[in-house]
């Protein structure tokens, strides 16, 4: 009677450690799952950063052909371009 109230104890115990090792497993992989949708997040942010800034470089040189073409404009014909403007 004692050792089968021992043998009852470790397979119930055996039977808890099995079932908490599951659920830890299983939280490690949310907590994985989760990590790696921050790290996919964070590399959309990136890619986005990177477009604008892009984006903005290529309107900077836009910007910068267009002063320089009015300049070179300008001094070629000084009336014609003026006039525009005006």
């Amino acid at each position: 009677m004692n050792i089968q109230r021992i043998n009852t104890i470790l397979i119930i115990g055996v039977i808890m450690f099995s079932i908490l090792t599951v659920f830890q497993q299983g939280k490690h992989y949310n907590l994985d799952y989760k990590m790696q949708a921050l790290k996919n997040e964070l590399k959309t942010i990136e890619n986005e950063n990177q477009e604008m800034q892009l984006k903005y470089n290529m309107k900077y040189d836009l910007k910068w052909v267009y002063d320089y073409a009015t300049v070179t404009l300008n001094m070629i014909f000084p009336n014609e371009i003026k006039s525009i403007y005006e």
